[in-house]
């Protein structure tokens, strides 16, 4: 026969329902980091621990801003594109004047990706 179960106890089952799994992970992850200091007699305070979740480099960051940004103009060139095309009759598919709006967003999305590396190896 078990015991009745009083709130803290179903708090804590719940908690370790939720929480089990990534303390699985981290456990998985430092023991090799732990075991290998151990063996070379390193203090245990002096062990670099990584943090639990994946860190974002500032250069996977500027690629991310990078494509965000492609992705952006090419919308908006294409939407751009679609609405002078339908509304203008003097728009020329070929003529690089009537681009100039594609070319600034293309500056655009690389300032913002420069921007976006600069601002990552500053905050870290």
């Amino acid at each position: 026969m078990t015991a009745p179960q009083g709130p803290l106890d179903l708090v804590a089952k719940e908690v370790m329902r939720i929480v089990g799994p990534e303390l699985d992970a981290r456990f998985e992850q430092l023991t090799p980091i732990i075991a290998k200091a151990l063996n070379r007699g390193e203090p245990l305070d002096k062990v670099k621990v990584p943090p639990a979740g994946e860190p974002v480099t500032p250069g996977t960051a500027a690629k991310r801003t990078t494509v965000q940004g492609v992705i952006a103009v090419v919308l908006a060139g294409s939407f751009g594109f679609a609405a002078d095309a339908v509304s203008d009759d003097s728009f020329e598919v070929f003529d690089l004047g009537d681009w100039k709006g594609l070319g600034s967003g293309v500056v655009v999305a690389g300032m913002m990706a420069l921007i976006a590396f600069g601002q990552r190896k500053i905050g870290r």
